[in-house]
């Protein structure tokens, strides 16, 4: 398949306002499905014509609210039991603030997926061989109780030892008084 856009796709889930320009209406709450320095797809409970010109806020998690203004690319109905529609807008005018602070959310976000797709493969659910699993968890039990028993009996002889020492030394300070050197 044969890829047109300049720029690469997040899948960012990010609430935002849209307001088409013909309407001076309140703003209607949307939500992007992906989003890039040239577009994004954006779900909607109204169809967007296209060719019809929107504006758009984003609130941006750490970057802030970012105003942008689109033309509609396509427009269908979004899948799912949800209702409502999917369309795929493109920026017109994107100003070099709302450019900057774009950059800069898709930068963290790519960076921050990153990492969790990384562990998310390291720790990959695998098949269970509960016969080895068992085998290994029983041997490490049975390690565990050695450990701990050579520890008691170590500790055991230590003070055993030191008790020893102690009695050897008060008799030969008792030899040593009845019985002093020449």
């Amino acid at each position: 398949m044969f890829e047109r856009r300049t720029h690469i796709r997040v899948p960012a889930g990010i609430e935002g306002s849209y307001q088409p320009f013909k309407l001076l209406a309140a703003p209607r709450l949307g939500i992007t499905q992906d989003l890039g320095l040239g577009g994004m797809r954006f779900s909607s409970a109204e169809r967007l014509q296209p060719g019809e010109k929107v504006s758009i806020e984003l609130t941006l998690p750490q970057e802030g609210s970012v105003g942008i203004r689109a033309v509609v690319l396509w427009c269908r109905e979004a899948p799912g039991a949800m209702g409502g529609y999917e369309s795929g807008l493109r920026w017109t005018d994107l100003e070099p603030a709302a450019q900057a602070r774009l950059n800069a959310f898709l930068t963290s976000y790519t960076r921050s997926r990153a990492g969790s797709v990384i562990a998310a493969s390291l720790t990959a659910p695998r098949q269970v061989h509960w016969p080895r699993t068992l085998a290994l968890a029983l041997l490490l039990s049975f390690l565990a109780f050695w450990a701990a028993q050579s520890w008691v009996s170590w500790h055991i002889l230590r003070i055993e030892n030191r008790s020893l020492n102690l009695l050897v030394e008060s008799y030969q300070a008792q030899i040593k008084k009845q019985f002093p050197p020449y």
